[in-house]
């Protein structure tokens, strides 16, 4: 189905760029120019006479049939050849079958500051050398002979840091195409319709199957799983956090509630008679004061120890798996299937420690 939807699409672009190429008609003009220097006045009208002009074929360069001279305009950049004015005529027909076509004289290159006449009409003018140029010459042909002049000034000197030359130094070409073409260097075409690229997009979007396993179903089972591993991990952390806390409020609890020690009532009268009795000044025989040891503190902090141990041992398990995954996901190994004649390997996970389990 896939396939005969891609030829289905090639088949109308085809179609639709088909007929616009195939009547594409180009005719070369490089044969029956008239060529003068200078500059006559009147040389753009159809019906000047330019029967004593020179007669060649382009391309054409009149600045290297000259004789270098030492004060040319162009100097030793342009080998001190003449450089000037010069005008270019033809005349021609239209090749039969050409009603309903539209025309175009494209020119590759003149040097330089090009103005380019059809049967009197100013086309247009280019001032530059090195760029091809085209003109639309279709509402300004007449049956019979239609007549071109061009008019090439290349008198301001010097304009290049080398040897140009002077003329129509390229190919004249008529092009010949159908109203429904495809434009002067561009390239159009008609897309399919809507429906159809809709249906070429989605085959394009189509889920590409991997070798061993199913790689879509198989990374959203594991972004499943690590979604869940986190919440599971968060609420963990969280009720950690709340056993801590509640032991170390009944520790508190506890040890303020335990009653205090008294000391017999012989010692008591023999530390009033050694030390005064309480709230009197200081006394030389006074013993330094010594701070009572806490044993329930030291057992708290043993037991928080091992409370912490143990969730980090858990969590190792926990993210066991997960990790082993994560490598074999690497390795691009599918779990049904090993490969055949080699040893699977142990592989250890990255152990995550914490504070007290190291």
């Amino acid at each position: 189905m896939s396939a005969n939807v891609i030829v289905l699409a090639l088949t109308t672009l085809a179609l639709a760029a088909g007929p616009a190429a195939a009547q594409r008609l180009r005719v070369s003009m490089d044969p029956g120019w008239r060529f003068t220097p200078g500059d006559p006045a009147g040389a753009e009208r159809p019906g000047f006479d330019d029967h004593k002009w020179r007669r060649l074929d382009l391309p054409h360069d009149w600045s290297i049939e000259g004789t270098p001279r030492e004060d040319a305009p162009a100097g030793g950049r342009g080998g001190y050849f003449p450089t000037g004015t010069g005008w270019y005529r033809k005349a021609f027909r239209l090749p039969a079958g050409s009603q309903g076509q539209k025309s175009r004289l494209e020119f590759d290159g003149v040097y330089m500051n090009s103005d380019v006449w059809i049967n009197g009409v100013h086309l247009g003018r280019r001032p530059f050398g090195y760029i091809g140029f085209s003109y639309d010459i279709t509402p300004h042909l007449v049956p019979g002979v239609n007549v071109v002049a061009v008019r090439v000034d290349n008198s301001l000197q010097p304009n290049s840091r080398w040897y140009t030359g002077s003329g129509i130094y390229r190919h004249v070409w008529l092009t010949r195409v159908n109203p429904l073409h495809v434009g002067h260097c561009r390239a159009d075409a008609q897309p399919p319709p809507l429906k159809l690229r809709r249906r070429i997009v989605r085959w394009l979007r189509r889920p590409v199957q991997h070798e061993y396993i199913d790689e879509p179903a198989q990374v959203r089972r594991e972004q499943k799983y690590s979604q869940q591993e986190q919440v599971r991990g968060e609420q963990l952390h969280r009720n950690v956090i709340k056993e801590i806390k509640r032991h170390h409020v009944q520790q508190n609890s506890a040890a303020n509630q335990r009653p205090q020690r008294r000391r017999p009532p012989e010692k008591e009268q023999q530390r009033r008679n050694n030390f005064g009795q309480p709230g009197e000044g200081s006394v030389a025989l006074r013993r330094p004061h010594k701070a009572p040891q806490h044993s329930h503190r030291r057992k708290l902090a043993v037991r928080l120890r091992h409370a912490v141990q143990r969730v980090c041992r858990e969590l190792q398990r926990k993210y066991f798996h997960q990790s082993i995954r994560q490598q074999r996901k690497s390795q691009r190994i599918p779990h049904h299937q090993p490969q055949p004649g080699v040893r699977r390997a142990v592989m250890r996970p990255t152990v995550i420690q914490h504070g007290p389990c190291r």
